[in-house]
């Protein structure tokens, strides 16, 4: 764990965030060193900045999901029409949203996009909608919203934004 926890100190990462990967991913930072360099190296390439969260918790995500899982899900997102680019647009908003299962990724976008009428390039700037509970969340939210611009109080052509917000900021 030592030569890691050092890989991310050379490179700027405050023990902060090595702290939170340490204490809430530990199996990331257990891996044998140049498997992490490796990775750290990829996750740099994306575009992460080894001075905020996203950068550790991507890290994490890289360790955990083999290439053949990384590549399932990119195809998983393809699906729905969503271009390589977009699709690293979301891991970089939210690297968590490569972690959703395929059945979640489907029935999430399947409500979204055949239900709600959204495009899937719109809702990919929101991958946070993705750790969201369909059932519990995204449904009742979106029942609201139906509501709301039948009756003209909102329009038809809604920021999507609310998907990734918590119940306090919800419409604010």
């Amino acid at each position: 764990m030592a030569p890691n926890i050092a890989i991310l100190k050379e490179i700027g990462v405050p023990m902060s965030n090595i702290s939170f990967l340490v204490t809430c991913h530990p199996g990331a930072v257990s891996q044998n060193k140049e498997k992490f360099s490796r990775s750290v190296k990829m996750v740099i390439e994306m575009g992460f900045d080894p001075l905020r969260v996203p950068f550790v918790k991507a890290v994490q995500v890289i360790m955990e999901m083999g290439e053949s899982m990384w590549e399932h899900k990119m195809e998983v997102y393809r699906r729905w029409g969503l271009t390589d680019d977009e699709i690293m647009l979301m891991f970089r908003l939210d690297p968590l949203c490569m972690k959703s299962s395929e059945k979640k990724i489907m029935s999430v976008m399947d409500f979204l996009v055949n239900k709600m009428g959204w495009k899937p390039a719109a809702i990919a700037r929101y991958p946070t909608v993705f750790l969201r509970s369909l059932e519990k969340r995204i449904i009742p939210w979106c029942s609201v919203v139906k509501v709301l611009q039948m009756k003209g109080l909102v329009k038809k052509d809604l920021c999507l934004s609310f998907l990734g917000s918590n119940e306090k900021n919800l419409f604010k």
